[in-house]
């Protein structure tokens, strides 16, 4: 059954006349808030009576600027007016992103201008969104041990401070309390030998091992938010002096590709520094001469004439061709930069602003660059290579004067470098460490001065599918992000002042997913709101209040207690089927305490979206909804149902991704699959074997890190990693065996190598790799990262299929137990069949991981005990005897010596 389309789809189909016809008589802004017009009939909520509305659906189902601002895109700046829906531009790192939807034109109520440090301005209205760094949250980062504050972290707008709770305990004192213990020393004797309390040694004691705390991002850790103009204006300012309280970090450049120029863009901005402008000759200093005309020659260039300008220090050299090419380029006695060069790609960018500071700027002993010109036309092209090379420009204007004579305005442009510039060796000496140091980070953001309130005009408003929805505004390259459209039944709810107050609640998987996807992501309750009729939202109390009064409590499904208590009207779950089914302390899960909490008003309602995962809460639902009493009403939904509203390059990558394997119908189709023919694997076997904590409160004795390595540098090869562990039974059959971590990345080797090893070293554990493909390098990989982890390298000499039945037989005798959810590897192992193409990347980790353990241990992982060199020649002891006499052993079954 094809999905029918939106009204939004229809009324886009019809012709520009037949189109303009349709909204003649329409508000468009209020037609940009209507979710009627937007969604498709399946998504508008069912007019049927219901007690739980399922939604499952493939993946992908699912404020303004002046209209004269200029919007930068890989073939040049465009008015924000003049762009439309699948147009690219910029994300704040510099990629390219498409427009999802350039929506139309709107008068809002006030309108700002939006001062940065730098001297540009942004005209932007009151609800528009930008994402910040307050005062606090740069103190935050700056003070943290666990940042590089030189430069501006990775996905910045995600950032969250890091935290240890309590105090980490030298490995050395655990070490000797761990000696003690196993020598038959009571706690109160270490405690005195050592200086540390019983209480803090404990732990590590009772795991037999040192415990490695790490620092922990928490939802209500300081880091940059989402604010719009005039939430900005309201804090604009902070403390009693009055000190600027909002950055945004600079773009750290632009992705373009490379253009066919005409003239090599070094030589170019040679000759734009100190050309001859009605000839194809360049002038000065004699310091330079031997590399400029080095670089010439090696650039294929015939010098065919040079001479010393009489009386100077100054040379003149002429380039055969050169004039010729000028004149061609239109440059020739009118200095001037081509739109190409501007846009062309990132090192062209570079040599031609290499070429221009080489001759006309300065580096000063500030470590400031400073480019003067009497052409703007040249200053400016310097403010954009370097805006779109992610410096920080700032451009002044003055006069120039020799001799009392003034002959007209230059220009001055000056920033202080985040990265080297310069060719000449003359000129390279004087930058100072690439130009950061210990307040790098001051240099790679604008503060915003100053908001000023002017006269309303036309605003635009983005949405792009860029990760964080963010894109580049003004010819400064400044981030700021774009809303769409989502959460549209919480928000009808919302508008319900008929029962009195109505109390609701959200429920997603994790307290991140509240906040990042449900609350502020894309598809959020804050995107699809109005300002008229936005809630307040309070992290710290997980709450979001409307004008009208209606409130919704924000879950996480990792938490199941918090639900016990609420007495709500409706609740929304997001991605149900990845829920936590962890119980309370009642023996109740997430998903039951929403059940019982949805009990208030005349008709309490759930509404549950998700991909389908053949997990107990949804089979049965699916197994309810046959039943009319109890009023479920079930939807399903395509990944192509909304290819209209969908990148094609995101389609093209999600049927690439699962082609060929029965997890497109689950992924995409948005179909639950049933139990299939010729798997190795039941859910039902999972399930019943599942724990949720190891039955000793401690981890296995023996442990492993199973690695099915990508050798290709693609970014999208996934990489299997898999921790598993184990008892240490001689007999290998006697074993029962845990799976404790899912590491699955997408990377080149570099990626996946660093997963791997994080893996190894937060579990004390070895890795098992396969070398069919890439042999001594997968080694190598790991061992460039940490030389001391041990690495076991299998040949597979059977295929996947085969090398897989003896461990599904190790389930089917329920000697295998999953510790918690593993969605993706258990979907891949309950879909893999013998005949599906793809390579199931998890599953071979899975079982390189529990053949290790259970079935055939590689040489030197025998009967428990793993012999291995360190170089630290340290000894640990064992968390409990092992039976080996002959050196001491620790968690993962490895003799140091």
């Amino acid at each position: 059954m094809v999905m029918a389309k939106s009204l939004a789809e229809e009324v886009a189909m019809l012709s520009e006349a037949e189109r303009e016809a349709v909204l003649a008589d329409l508000d468009l802004e209020d037609l940009e808030w209507d979710s009627k017009f937007w969604l498709r009939p399946e998504q508008i909520e069912p007019v049927e009576d219901y007690r739980v509305w399922l939604v499952l659906a493939g993946r992908g189902f699912g404020k303004g600027l002046r209209v004269d601002t200029l919007i930068p895109t890989p073939e040049g700046f465009t008015k924000i007016s003049d762009l439309n829906s699948g147009d690219k531009v910029f994300d704040e790192s510099g990629n390219i992103c498409t427009i999802v939807q350039a929506h139309d034109p709107y008068m809002p109520e006030k309108l700002y201008k939006v001062k940065f440090s730098d001297g540009s301005e942004i005209i932007a209205d009151a609800p528009h969104q930008w994402v910040t760094w307050t005062a606090a949250d740069r103190k935050a980062y700056l003070r943290s041990p666990y940042e590089d504050a030189s430069v501006v972290p990775e996905n910045w707008p995600n950032w969250k401070l890091k935290r240890l709770h309590g105090k980490q305990l030298p490995r050395e004192d655990v070490e000797k309390a761990l000696t003690l213990h196993a020598s038959g020393e009571s706690l109160r004797s270490i405690e005195k030998k050592i200086g540390r309390s019983r209480q803090s040694l404990a732990p590590h004691i009772k795991a037999g091992r040192y415990i490695e705390r790490t620092a922990k991002a928490y939802p209500d850790s300081p880091g940059p938010q989402i604010r719009t103009t005039e939430e900005i204006l309201e804090t604009l300012t902070v403390g009693s002096r009055g000190d600027l309280n909002h950055c945004i970090p600079s773009c750290p450049g632009i992705t373009t590709e490379e253009r066919d120029l005409p003239l090599d863009p070094y030589l170019f901005g040679v000759w734009l520094g100190d050309g001859y402008s009605a000839l194809g000759a360049i002038c000065g200093n004699l310091e330079d001469i031997i590399e400029t005309e080095a670089y010439l020659l090696g650039a294929g260039f015939t010098i065919s004439h040079r001479k010393q300008i009489k009386d100077s220090n100054c040379y003149k050299v002429t380039v055969s061709g050169l004039s010729t090419t000028l004149r061609m380029m239109g440059a020739l006695n009118s200095k001037s930069v081509p739109e190409e060069y501007l846009w062309s790609s990132e090192k062209q960018r570079l040599d031609l602003l290499a070429g221009l500071l080489d001759t006309d700027g300065h580096i000063g002993d500030n470590n400031h660059i400073e480019f003067c010109n009497t052409n703007e036309n040249i200053a400016d092209a310097v403010y954009h290579l370097a805006a779109s090379l992610g410096q920080k420009p700032v451009k002044t204007e003055g006069r120039s004067t020799l001799n009392g004579v003034d002959y007209g305005p230059k220009y001055r442009i000056t920033w202080r470098p985040t990265r080297e510039l310069f060719r000449l060796e003359r000129k390279k000496k004087f930058t100072k460490n690439g130009g950061l140091g210990s307040q790098g980070f001051r240099s790679l953001h604008r503060m915003i001065v100053s908001i000023e309130e002017v006269e309303p005009t036309t605003v635009r408003c983005l949405t792009v599918d860029s990760p964080n929805s963010m894109y580049l505004c003004g010819t400064s390259f400044i981030p700021t992000h774009n809303t769409r459209a989502g959460s549209e039944w919480i928000r009808e709810k919302a508008r319900d002042t008929s029962q009195g107050r109505l109390r609701m609640g959200i429920v997603a998987k994790t307290a991140a997913d509240v906040r990042d996807t449900v609350v502020e992501g894309l598809s959020g309750i804050l995107a699809v709101h109005p300002p008229s009729e936005k809630p307040t939202y309070e992290p710290s109390k997980r709450l979001l209040t409307w004008p009208n009064g209606n409130e919704c409590l924000l879950f996480s499904s990792e938490s199941p207690d918090q639900l016990r208590g609420p007495s709500l009207h409706y609740v929304w779950g997001d991605e149900f089927a990845a829920w936590s089914t962890i119980p309370d302390s009642s023996g109740l899960t997430a998903f039951d305490n929403a059940m019982f909490a949805t009990r208030e008003g005349k008709n309490p309602q759930l509404m549950l979206t998700t991909t389908p995962k053949k997990v107990s809460s949804v089979k049965k639902l699916l197994a309810d909804s046959e039943d009319p009493s109890k009023r479920i009403i079930i939807t399903r939904g395509k990944t192509s149902d909304n290819s209209s509203n969908l990148d094609k390059s995101y389609i093209d990558d999600m049927y690439g991704k699962y082609a060929g394997t029965k997890l497109m119908e689950q992924e995409l189709e948005g179909i639950l699959l049933d139990d299939i023919d010729g798997v190795l694997w039941l859910q039902e076997n999972l399930d019943d074997n599942r724990v949720f904590g190891l039955p000793t409160g401690s981890i296995p004795p023996l442990r492993i890190v199973g690695v099915d390595p990508s050798v290709s540098d693609s970014k999208g090869d996934e990489a299997g990693i898999v921790v598993c562990g184990s008892t240490t039974e001689r007999e290998l059959y006697r074993r029962h065996a845990w799976v404790l971590e899912d590491s699955t990345v997408q990377g080149p080797p570099e990626v996946w190598a660093n997963a791997a090893v994080n893996a190894a070293r937060r579990w004390r554990a070895p890795i098992v790799i396969e070398k069919n493909q890439g042999g001594a390098l997968l080694r190598g990989a790991i061992h460039n990262i940490d030389p001391n982890i041990p690495v076991f390298e299998v040949w597979a000499k059977q295929g996947k299929f085969l090398r897989a039945e003896p461990i599904s037989l190790v389930y089917q005798q329920n000697r295998v137990h999953h510790v918690g959810m593993f969605p993706e590897l258990e979907a891949q192992m309950t879909t893999w069949t013998q005949e599906d193409r793809r390579s199931p990347d998890r599953i071979d980790a899975l079982v390189h991981a529990l053949t290790a353990l259970l079935i055939t241990p590689p040489r030197g992982f025998t009967g428990g005990v793993l012999t291995a060199k360190s170089m630290a020649k340290r000894s640990l002891p064992p968390s409990k005897p092992t039976g080996s006499r002959r050196g001491v052993t620790f968690g993962t079954g490895i003799k140091l010596r």
